[in-house]
């Protein structure tokens, strides 16, 4: 058992399922940035791109829609 302070779409799928609960109704805005790091020769890769793709729409969705 334990607490986190996490992102809401990182546990998402959690919460609803049940296997995650949420400690407190009240919520925490975060100024601070996350940055995604890959070496230069994975600018082409989809994979990558895909990957990164998807953690800017989550953390658009999680910052009201602002990108």
């Amino acid at each position: 058992m334990g607490v986190a302070i996490l992102p809401d779409f990182l546990v998402r799928e959690e919460i609803q399922s049940g296997a995650l609960m949420v400690a407190s109704p009240h919520r925490m805005r975060c100024e601070d940035a996350y940055f995604v790091v890959y070496p230069k020769r994975f600018d082409e890769n989809v994979n990558v791109q895909a990957f990164v793709g998807w953690l800017r729409d989550e953390a658009g969705v999680y910052n009201d829609g602002v990108p």
